[in-house]
């Protein structure tokens, strides 16, 4: 579980990031801070989302290899949904570290584009017409 110190409900690159981890019946708690693996601080208005139509546009660019303070925050939350789903062992940097690799390395060989093509494609089929 994690909230940024900026007051957002998710890892952030504003600034530090308080983390809890459940493990054996027990929770620590961390500070995060981006810089550490590999990331600059933005600003909170580099951040900002827009409508529905602004914020699928910058998805989409973000997927398409686009790099922005949005695709590191981006990064840093996919690779933590990897870490956290994979349960490997090592420090909780060595899991995120290796988690936003591997988002990394979806975004940059156009994984990531084709999956979002792909589920787009077959949730418009679903519409009703």
């Amino acid at each position: 579980m994690f909230r940024g110190d900026d007051g957002l409900d998710e890892i952030t690159t504003t600034t530090t990031t308080r983390v809890w981890e459940v493990s054996g019946g027990s929770v620590t708690e961390g500070l995060l801070d981006p810089r550490e693996l590999g990331f600059t601080l933005s600003s909170a208005d580099a951040l900002l989302g827009g409508d529905p139509t602004y914020n699928a546009d910058v998805f989409r660019r973000i997927v398409g290899g686009e790099v922005s303070a949005v695709r590191d925050a981006v990064l840093l939350n996919a690779g933590a949904a990897i870490a956290a789903h994979a349960a490997e062992p090592g420090t909780l940097y060595e899991r995120l570290a290796a988690g936003i690799e591997r988002a990394r390395e979806s975004i940059d060989s156009g994984a990531a584009a084709a999956t979002l093509d792909k589920w787009a494609s077959a949730t418009q089929s679903l519409a009703p017409r």
